[in-house]
C-alpha cells in the first residue's frame, strides 16, 4: 500500500461525498499548492501527483487551470506529463523562453 501524497484529506474527502458539491477544482489547487511547497519529491510523490493532477485538469473550470497553470509553470520540478496536459513545455538549459503570445 502506497503512503498518501497528503495525509490529512478525510475532511475534503469527506465534503466530496456529498451530493452537489463539486471538489475538484479545491482539490487540484490545495493538491498543486502542497506539491510547490516542497523543492524535492520522492519518485512516489511525483508519480502521486502527476496521476491525481493530470486526471483533474480536465475536470475543472478554465479559472482553477490557470491558476494551477500559472503555478506550475514557474516551478522547475513540475512532471513533463502535467506540463504537457497544461499546454507547457519543460525548461531546457539554453533555450530561451517564446515570448508570450496576444490571445485573439
Amino acid at each position: 500500500m502506497t503512503k498518501s501524497l497528503f495525509p490529512g484529506f478525510d475532511g475534503l474527502m469527506s465534503l466530496s461525498r456529498r451530493e452537489g458539491v463539486d471538489v475538484r477544482p479545491t482539490l487540484l489547487r490545495v493538491l498543486t499548492d502542497l506539491y510547490v511547497q516542497t523543492r524535492i519529491h520522492s519518485d512516489d510523490e511525483q508519480r502521486q501527483f502527476t496521476e491525481l493532477a493530470t486526471r483533474l485538469i480536465d475536470q475543472v473550470d478554465d479559472a482553477t487551470r490557470a491558476a494551477v497553470k500559472a503555478k506550475l509553470a514557474i516551478y522547475p520540478q513540475t512532471p513533463v506529463p502535467v506540463l504537457q496536459k497544461l499546454g507547457l513545455v519543460a525548461a531546457q538549459e539554453g533555450r530561451r523562453v517564446p515570448l508570450a503570445r496576444e490571445i485573439p
